[in-house]
């Protein structure tokens, strides 16, 4: 759904700081336009980010509750993000 695709971003903190964030609104039409997907996700990774106020963290989050059930049938909704979370994170740590 357009939800879905738009809850999967990332967020990075560093001691309780904003260092970046994606998330990308996605679809339009009888669906709605992802908006509350990228509401729902930025909540999510915001508040695992800020249970870790005293170091740099990264979370990477599809924060639709359905994402588990569609990631089971085969789908990828967080595998590939996953798989290149550790470059994205290497960038970030490198420019701090």
């Amino acid at each position: 759904t357009n939800n879905l695709r738009s809850s999967i971003g990332f967020i990075v903190y560093d001691k309780g700081e904003l260092v970046n964030e994606m998330f990308t609104k996605s679809g339009i039409g009888k669906e709605g336009d992802g908006s509350k997907g990228i509401n729902q996700g930025k909540q999510i990774a915001e508040q695992a980010a800020k249970k870790h106020p005293d170091a740099l963290i990264g979370v990477i989050v599809a924060g639709m509750e359905y994402a588990l059930y569609v990631e089971a049938k085969g789908y990828d909704v967080l595998t590939g993000s996953c798989l290149q979370a550790k470059q994205v994170l290497e960038k970030y740590i490198k420019a701090l």
